[in-house]
């Protein structure tokens, strides 16, 4: 993975030591199996080596917002038609953040995570790679088809709308039966 702006700041931390407030600043997670390692790209153009898988810190934020990854990927897998093995991951409700993996979370080696809020841009660069370009200015290239990520964007879209749909319709009923208390 290469970057086309250069950080200015590298950590290496353990997945319990890195704040929940960088969960708000993420913009992608990418791990390195090679060293066993997570590369957290943050929007103020610092990243942190964490020791382990993305889904480790990801199941910490999860859990700090009140369920864990398992019991997000177990909603989304009720909720919509979206496969398991590649499912975005919804941090909070309150906010939407949402983050999606770019291969199944059972392939052994390299994956790549995105945060969809991040994302400005997608450009296609042939046909295996894509530059994502961020909203706070930063490029990433990863060896992953253009497609395969507005898919995933798609997805993220298609969780929001459904959890959407559903508050709306449970602010609803909670006024109709308040309406008939009176």
């Amino acid at each position: 993975m290469s970057t086309k702006i250069v950080t200015s700041h590298i950590t290496k931390t353990e997945p319990e030591d890195v704040p929940l407030s960088c969960c708000r600043h993420a913009l992608a997670m990418e791990y390195v199996p090679m060293v066993k390692e997570t590369v957290l790209y943050l929007d103020s153009r610092e990243f942190l080596y964490i020791n382990g898988k993305p889904e480790h810190l990801l199941n910490q934020w999860c859990i700090a917002s009140g369920s864990s990854l398992a019991g997000r990927l177990e909603a989304v897998r009720r909720l919509t038609t979206i496969t398991k093995y590649k499912s975005p991951v919804m941090i909070d409700e309150t906010s939407m953040q949402m983050f999606f993996p770019l291969r199944s979370i059972h392939t052994k080696g390299e994956n790549t995570w995105l945060c969809d809020d991040g994302i400005m841009d997608l450009e296609s660069i042939e046909r295996k790679t894509t530059t994502v370009m961020f909203t706070n200015g930063f490029r990433l290239d990863i060896p992953y088809d253009y497609r395969m990520i507005r898919r995933q964007q798609s997805n993220c879209n298609e969780i929001r709308q459904i959890l959407m749909e559903q508050r709306l319709r449970m602010n609803l009923e909670a006024d109709y039966h308040a309406k008939e208390l009176n």
